[in-house]
């Protein structure tokens, strides 16, 4: 048995050294187990460092990734279109496969035409297609990020994609690429890239395309937006949007009360690539609207921008105050200084509370009551003389004043359900939302507790404008799943269950369009 089992290990030493020093198909290559030590040949079909170091190559079988954390000056100066000899480790990174580390690296020819892109079906995507340029077509991305920009995060952010028959995988854009800050497809779309996957405990999960620049997106339109709807101008009895197709077309504007657009559609000039139009309306009137453009050329095709949320410009006073609980250095204030309050924002809060005369609306992530003056009693006396009053709070944390407001005052919790993830961490009031001249929106840093309020250092930001009053009820009433006096916790949102649902453009104070007045909202 001891014979047998050298006799054996010696001829898997020399079957391994054999995979080593002659280049492989990569497709024999791939069912290897990890550890073993690889050579094959191929063709990089993507810039290393586009891809965040990450190669991929692939040849007439298949393809396979390498990553080598170390220095190596050969591997480094690849270039897509290199057809090269590399030999290195097996490795599951993740259930992606490839060669880790790399031990030697010997280029063959440069400036190759890169192969032609596989057009695989969403439903058929596997292993076999792992590390290979692949194509998918006729795709499209969410509705609720269409027309929004591409963002890679930190490492890399996925995008879902659904295609005509309903089956959906993700794309993962790169921080490193031209992509990032671009406008997200509107309508079906071909997406090339890398396959790869990353999927910790099911390897057979996780597959995610990675394009390498804008030109592996390619609309299936003859029109398109370049530049996203904007806005240009505001007033209270106006909003004025501008966008930009890469070919000229007509303007429309579909537009509502509602996401639902139940208003019509306006008409703006036609035959144009800038495209410009007005809604009409009153002060401080929140609008949902679509832009689209129909092609001069092909008259199905029509460029599509994502439902927005607009506002006009209120007809308040835009007065705004900023105080902190810790000294003030009011040598570089270029305008109002702000104002140092000391042990004396609890104070503060309560006096607007007491101003209140139609409505207030709390969304507080902590609300105690240690060491502080008695907002409760404040809060609950506003609403013994007629005051609406609806509160949301954090479920997960130990806010004691909540139990101290009156049985009839309506909240939500968010729930302490690790589905949403996260917190609650949302610190604003709004006072008389519908009243021009009194709403008052409560925000900055303080949570109401003796700590944040009376010794960490904070801040808190009250703006007299009823437009953005209605703005933050539109995120209140988002958590409070309904816009009446009562909430609906079925039909209540938290974390990233949320929409896109408010406008971020505002004009505060009626001073001109300029970036002292004008407002947005992230």
């Amino acid at each position: 048995m001891k014979k047998f089992t050298l006799l054996f290990t010696f001829c898997l030493l020399i079957a391994m050294y054999s995979w080593a020093q002659t280049p492989t198909p990569i497709n024999q290559v791939r069912p290897l187990p990890p550890g073993t030590v690889v050579t094959v040949q191929g063709m990089l079909t993507a810039d290393r460092a586009t891809m965040r170091w990450t190669g991929y190559m692939q040849d007439e079988t298949g393809g396979i990734s390498f990553y080598d954390a170390a220095s190596n000056h050969q591997l480094d100066s690849l270039k897509p279109g290199d057809i090269f000899i590399i030999t290195g480790t097996l490795k599951d990174y993740n259930a992606l496969l490839e060669i880790s580390p790399v031990s030697s690296v010997t280029l063959i020819s440069s400036n190759n035409p890169l192969p032609t892109p596989v057009v695989v079906p969403v439903d058929q995507i596997d292993d076999s297609y792992e590390s290979m340029l692949v194509k998918l077509e006729n795709v499209h991305f969410d509705a609720s990020v269409q027309g929004q920009f591409f963002t890679g995060g930190s490492t890399g952010f996925n995008y879902n994609i659904t295609d005509l028959d309903g089956n959906t995988t993700q794309i993962r854009v790169l921080p490193t690429t031209d992509i990032v800050g671009t406008l997200i497809p509107i309508g079906n779309v071909n997406i090339t890239g890398c396959l790869a996957q990353y999927s910790p405990s099911n390897p057979t999960t996780g597959y995610q395309l990675i394009p390498r620049s804008v030109n592996d997106m390619v609309v299936n339109s003859t029109i398109k937006l370049t530049e996203a709807v904007s806005v240009v101008d505001l007033t209270p009895t106006s909003i004025n949007l501008r966008w930009i197709t890469d070919n000229p077309g007509s303007t429309l504007l579909k537009y509502g009360h509602t996401s639902a657009l139940e208003m019509g559609t306006l008409t703006g000039p036609a035959n144009v690539t800038e495209h410009t139009i007005s809604i009409p309306g009153s002060a401080s009137e929140i609008f949902y609207a679509q832009a689209l453009s129909v092609s001069n050329t092909v008259a199905t095709d029509t460029a599509k921008s994502a439902i927005g949320a607009y506002i006009t410009a209120s007809t308040s006073t835009g007065d705004m105050k900023v105080y902190f609980n810790t000294p003030v250095d009011n040598t570089v204030s270029t305008g109002t200084n702000a104002i140092y309050l000391n042990e004396a924002i609890d104070d503060t809060l309560i006096n607007y509370i007491n101003r209140a005369k139609h409505s207030i609306d709390i969304a507080i992530y902590s609300f105690e009551t240690e060491h502080l003056s008695d907002i409760a009693a404040a809060i609950n006396a506003a609403k013994a003389r007629g005051v609406n009053i609806r509160v949301v709070y954090d479920g997960s944390t130990n806010s004691s004043a909540i139990d101290l407001l009156d049985a009839s005052i309506n909240r939500i919790s968010r729930p302490e359900d690790p589905t949403y993830g996260g917190i609650m961490h949302n610190k604003f009031m709004i006072i008389d939302a519908n009243d021009p001249l009194d709403a008052i929106v409560w925000t900055g840093s303080f949570n109401w507790s003796s700590d944040n309020m009376n010794t960490d250092a904070n801040n808190a930001i009250i703006i007299q404008d009823q437009s953005l009053a209605k703005v933050y009820t539109v995120e209140f009433e988002e958590m409070w799943g309904s816009s009446t006096f009562v909430p609906n916790a079925s039909n209540a949102k938290w974390g990233g269950d949320k929409t896109d649902n408010t406008p971020h453009d505002l004009r505060i104070a009626g001073n001109g369009w300029n970036v002292s007045s004008a407002l947005r909202i992230t």
